[in-house]
């Protein structure tokens, strides 16, 4: 169903910080990654490699303080996930 918690983690990219983020099916396409009480993204998964081995994220900001490495560790997880068969 459309709009439910699929995921909530924890993730540690190694550099010092940290995120717990929940992650919804978005109904308009993507998946919306939130990070509670800090910032919402969107999320698009493009598999342009030929093999279909090595997913493309796009990622958007939709509220809260645009970060880079916020938006990076977004896109590790989502590549993570992705390449782990868990989003598609």
């Amino acid at each position: 169903m459309k709009g439910t918690v699929h995921y909530v983690l924890n993730y540690q990219p190694g550099d010092g910080t940290r995120y717990d983020f929940c992650i919804f099916e978005d109904p308009y396409g993507g998946w919306l990654v939130v990070w509670p009480n800090q910032c919402t993204y969107r999320a698009h998964i493009y598999w342009k490699d030929p093999d279909g081995e090595i997913p493309e994220i796009e990622v958007k900001c939709l509220h809260g303080n645009q970060n880079n490495y916020t938006k990076m560790a977004i896109c590790d997880t989502i590549k993570d996930m992705a390449m782990d068969g868990v989003l598609i």
